[in-house]
């Protein structure tokens, strides 16, 4: 996937993604005009309900004992305000039968415990006051670790409570660093072959102790976990990578380093249910 787009002038920081810290999402204005990310709203809404359905027995075994089954089952939407989930899942129902209530807010917002035999209790603390609920279903759309922000305990909450999830929480866990996700890719590329899935050539430091250099400049240093082009600098030099070595050290994290590519244009590839799109 190209890296030109996040990439900016010698030895300063790229710049950031648009305002948002949430993924993009399907009404975004930067995606209005052209196919976006997910594609089709109307696809994407009804894989969840699949979803949701598939989870419906499930679901059952966690709520509470003795407590009247409602004719519902809760989707809960960890996003910012920007998009309005509940207009998408408005009149669908499971079954026929199930309307679907979808509670929305951010990560900052929610308060969650998890039980071992009841499951996953919720809360939104608003204007109206608090309002409670059990999940049936989970769909995130923000990113659960920034370079200030750190979601992780509410992540496991979830999964201590067995909410099923799109993407699964598995794999929104282990997404969190990005030299985790490349160190996987590069497995894949060993048992396919670099021919048939080839990646740029990256290098991965724990910590300041072993930069000593590189030998390919212009490079695209990322320093940490955080997303929208934070902590990722070009440094033209040898001189500037040496800088850049001692500022690792201060932030006491590691980093990765890669070639710069003067790319034009990103590539998105989307995959719903055995329907792939690419998007440029």
């Amino acid at each position: 996937m190209s890296k030109g787009s996040t990439t900016g002038g010698g030895g300063v920081p790229l710049p950031k993604g648009p305002g948002s810290k949430t993924i993009s999402a399907p009404t975004s204005p930067l995606k209005e005009k052209k196919a976006g990310f997910f594609g089709k709203v109307t696809s994407f809404s009804q894989v969840v309900s699949a979803k949701v359905e598939q989870a419906r027995d499930a679901a059952g075994n966690i709520r509470v004992p003795g407590m009247a089954r409602e004719k519902s089952y809760t989707l809960l939407v960890i996003d910012d305000a920007n998009t309005d989930w509940s207009k998408y899942f408005r009149g669908r129902r499971i079954r026929g039968e199930y309307d679907i209530r979808v509670e929305q807010g951010e990560f900052k917002e929610i308060s969650v415990s998890a039980e071992t035999n009841s499951g996953v209790n919720a809360s939104f603390a608003g204007a109206k006051g608090v309002r409670t609920f059990k999940p049936d279903f989970l769909l995130v759309r923000q990113n659960i670790r920034d370079a200030n922000e750190d979601f992780r305990n509410i992540i496991i909450a979830l999964q201590y409570g067995g909410i099923p999830s799109i993407n699964s929480l598995e794999s929104i866990y282990n997404f969190q660093d990005r030299p985790w996700i490349f160190s996987n890719m590069i497995q894949i590329q060993r048992q396919l072959g670099k021919e048939n899935f080839p990646l740029i050539n990256q290098v991965f430091y724990p910590n300041h102790t072993d930069m000593n250099s590189t030998d390919q400049y212009p490079c695209v240093l990322k320093v940490g976990h955080a997303h929208n082009g934070v902590g990722k600098v070009r440094i033209d030099n040898a001189s500037g990578f040496q800088e850049m070595a001692g500022l690792v050290s201060v932030a006491n994290s590691y980093c990765s380093v890669e070639c710069f590519i003067d790319a034009k244009y990103d590539l998105h590839v989307q995959k719903i249910g055995n329907s792939y799109k690419a998007f440029m």
